[in-house]
This record gives C-alpha cells, structure tokens and sequence, in this order.
C-alpha cells in the first residue's frame, strides 16, 4: 500500500514526526513511502526513505503554489503521478497540501484538523486538533487511523525518534560535555547572547567541558577561549555531536527536539513556548525554564506564533528574568540529578 506524507515545514516539527514515518515504515515498507519534506529537514529520513522517494520543497513556494496556476497544476500531476493509496496531511499542512491530497486520487486521506484552515474537508477521516495537548502526541494521533486500514495495532503514546540511522557506529557519550546552542528560529524566542557567553564560562570553571553551536553573531567573539566552538554544519554533524554530550541547554528550537530524542538532559529556555511544544520523551531529564508568575507567558498560545514580545510593560521578561548565575545553578543540578 503506497503512503504519500506532507511534512513541508521546519527541522524540529519533521523531527517529532519522525516516529509516525518509521511506523509507517515497518508497517508497509521503506519503498511504500512518498514523503514530501524540506531541504532542511531531509537528512532525518536519509536511510530510512529512498532518496527518489524523498520529495524536497522550500515551504513558502510550496504553500503560495495556489497563487501560480501553472505551477499548482505541476504539483497536483506529480501527486497524482505517484498513485497513493493513502496521503496523510498533518495539523501544520496548508491549504494546498489539503488540496493536494483531495486531488491525489487516494482512497484514504487522512489529516488532523488545521485551525483556520478552510480546507480541512479535503481528507476522508479529519481528527480534532488539541491545541494543549503535546504536540508529539497530536502527530501520533494519525496512526488510530491508519491502524484500521493496515489491520497493525500501534502503542497509545508515540514513541521517541530512532535516530540510530544517523549516528556513527562508534558514537560515545562524554557526561561532562555541555553543549550550548544559543540559537532559535525568531528573536523573541532567545535568551540573551551575552548571557549564554557569560554562562559558558561559568561552567568551565565548574569543571565542564564546553561546546558551542556557532550563530554567527556579534557577541560570540568574546567567548572564553577554553570554550570549543563549531559551525552548525551539516545535520547529520550537529547530530552526531549532540549525542556525545551530557547536558544541552538552548532555546526552544529545533536543536532541543534532537537533544530531547537522544536523551540528553536539557535545560531550554521555554519563553513564548506554550506546553504543547515542551519536550515530549525523556521528560524527567528536562528542566523547562518558564515563569508561571508572567501573566503574559506563554505568549505563543494558538497556532501560530506572534512573532514578536507581547510585554510592553516588561519586554522579554521571560528570557531577561533568567540570571546567568540562576541558570548555571539549574544546569549543575540536573546534570547532579541524570
């Protein structure tokens, strides 16, 4: 039975995705999946899709393909020309990943529910979105559905990110190892610079050894030079790196999902962040770093984000509350506890 997957968007959301397309995988096959994804997040599926299987888009054209004719058309012959039994368009899949699947001439077309979307009726079988619900459990939910087409029985709750495909075959953990990647994918979602500089010092002379994903930013000159810093580099590097490592502390962000599917304790700064997006496995080696009393907090609640600070009596007080001193103490403590 031939599978098409949307899975158009970032790193971390395709991450915690990643469960639902390994089922898939066991269930019917590596050669029976069609998944369409981005560039960026590619290299998780590398070994577990056929690279000619593996189906690479830049999201924003691929979400304002409706505005083109010509190009729409182009999409909706290359779904159809892939025969799916069965498309699943998940809860953060536009309007024309929707379309897409009502034209695909699949029999089964599964999705979850897309607030503010008016083409949720273009899938057979549309599920409720849960909005507070974790948002690992949301993706997994599509499985129930799929169960009563495949005849498989799949646990309740997903389960975490194999990513054994990516790792090398002699990846090691160093427990002292700290990594600090101070990056995330809007700026009101990021501690500040500064303060991650001053942080990685504080842990070196607690013992630690200290290494840092590099942003290229102003700032990160003054890193204490016993710090060992990399460029991001290619996923599979970054990966490989984050599993060697005894304690991650970042923001919110893709970089935390891959910590949180290796087991490595994190310390991530939640900010905006509502629950839904808080790390799902692993949780007793998570510290979240948000601040119950800010009546503001989260203030990305809904499904999309605000894209900047909703504080103005007290802008960033959710990053800019969080002292060096307090952090490094919180990071000591669940590196003592895991």
């Amino acid at each position: 039975m031939k599978v098409l997957i949307f899975k158009v968007n970032q790193l971390g959301d395709n991450l915690l995705y990643l469960p639902v397309v390994q089922a898939l995988q066991r269930t019917f096959g590596p050669k029976c999946i069609d998944l369409c994804t981005t560039r960026a997040a590619a290299p998780l599926f590398d070994g577990l899709v056929p690279r000619e299987q593996l189906h690479l888009f830049v999201r924003d054209d691929f979400n304002k393909a409706w505005k083109n004719p010509l190009r729409f058309l182009e999409l909706v012959r290359f779904v159809r020309g892939l025969r799916p039994e069965i498309v699943i368009a998940p809860y953060d899949q536009g309007n024309v990943a929707r379309v897409l699947t009502l034209l695909s001439g699949a029999t089964h077309r599964f999705g979850v529910e897309s607030p503010g979307q008016n083409t949720n009726w273009c899938v057979t079988r549309c599920l409720p979105m849960n909005l507070r619900a974790p948002m690992a459990g949301q993706d997994w939910q599509i499985m129930s559905l799929v169960e009563a087409v495949s005849g498989e029985k799949y646990p309740c709750d997903p389960p975490p990110p194999d990513l054994g495909h990516i790792l090398p075959p002699d990846s090691r953990r160093y427990p002292r190892r700290v990594m600090i990647h101070p990056g995330a994918s809007r700026e009101y979602k990021k501690w500040p610079l500064a303060r991650f500089v001053a942080l990685a010092g504080a842990l070196i002379d607690e013992g630690f050894e200290v290494v840092w994903c590099l942003q290229n930013l102003e700032g990160e000159d003054e890193l204490d030079s016993r710090v060992r810093a990399f460029p991001q580099g290619p996923l599979r590097d970054h990966i490989a790196r984050t599993a060697e490592c005894g304690l991650f502390i970042g923001n919110n962000s893709g970089p935390m999902n891959i910590a949180n599917a290796l087991g490595v304790p994190s310390l991530v700064f939640s900010g905006p962040s509502p629950a839904m997006w808080d790390p799902f496995w692993n949780r007793g080696k998570t510290i979240n770093l948000r601040l119950p009393e800010l009546s503001c907090q989260p203030c990305d609640e809904g499904r999309a984000p605000k894209g900047e600070c909703q504080n103005t009596q007290e802008p960033m007080a959710c990053m800019e509350r969080w002292s060096v001193a307090a952090v490094a103490s919180k990071a000591v403590a669940l590196w003592n506890e895991c």
